[in-house]
């Protein structure tokens, strides 16, 4: 069995929790905890970003970062299109703050594209999706479907299968509690990104002054809402996956208190 959240995990399961990987999320949060607490307290961390500003953050502007913009703009949704743009700005941050070195388009297209199946999802909640995915396997998670979704759009767009699988790996592993650096540093950038944008978590670790500065230029309009009430749905439609999980540990509690 591939690593529990892996795209190719995913693709083996569905996406739908087996035996024992409860616990196995367990300690995946148990170690987010850790990594949110030592990022708080280290002083090396804080002064990288001492004299980051909002405006020396790389927007890529490669076609493939273009069209990664325009799908999400596509989906209809404006507080999605923030949302994910502000994945990308919390996740180059964090990036500064850890002395990580990201691949910026690569992270750019997955922060853009990581939520794609929020559009369209619970219109028919059992809709299978991707041909690499058994028929007798129901999709279990958004993460799986949005996965999917972008590694066709990565190579429509040229990217090799080898890239196009890990924007799909990353994409698949971000709600998953915690993503380790060696599972791929853009895959940590996003789960750690989103999580801080979505739900409040590790965000004492950003400055005020650069949560402020992104809020400004990206408000989150109705995202607590309207996250929130998929997430409900999702969890409901298909217990068995890592967002059903994630709500019987108060998950969509903390979206709703987000800030």
């Amino acid at each position: 069995m591939s690593a529990l959240g892996s795209f190719e995990w995913a693709l083996q399961t569905g996406g739908r929790l087996r035996r024992f990987d409860s616990l196995r999320l367990l300690a995946c949060a148990l170690r987010a905890r850790l990594q949110h607490r030592f990022a708080q307290d280290n002083p090396a961390a804080a002064k990288r970003l001492a004299n980051l500003s909002l405006d020396a953050i790389e927007i890529p502007a490669s076609a493939a970062a273009l069209q990664a913009l325009e799908a999400c703009r596509d989906t209809g949704l404006p507080y999605l299109l923030n949302h994910c743009v502000r994945t990308y700005l919390y996740g180059a941050i964090l990036s500064a703050q850890q002395g990580l070195k990201h691949d910026p388009e690569f992270f750019y297209c997955a922060a853009l594209l990581h939520d794609m199946s929020i559009a369209t999802r619970h219109g028919s909640v059992h809709q299978e999706t991707g041909s690499a995915l058994p028929p007798i396997l129901r999709c279990h998670c958004f993460a799986l479907a949005s996965a999917q979704w972008s590694l066709d759009w990565a190579l429509q767009v040229g990217w090799s299968n080898a890239r196009a699988h890990q924007l799909a790996d990353a994409i698949c592993r971000h709600v998953s509690p915690a993503v380790p650096v060696s599972d791929g540093v853009e895959a940590h950038l996003l789960n750690r990104a989103a999580a801080l944008d979505v739900a409040g978590l590790g965000r004492a670790t950003v400055p005020a002054h650069l949560r402020h500065a992104v809020l400004a230029q990206w408000p989150k309009l109705d995202q607590n809402a309207a996250l929130g009430s998929f997430m409900a749905v999702e969890a409901q439609a298909y217990p068995y996956g890592r967002v059903a999980w994630l709500a019987q540990r108060g998950f969509i509690e903390r979206i709703a208190r987000a800030e």
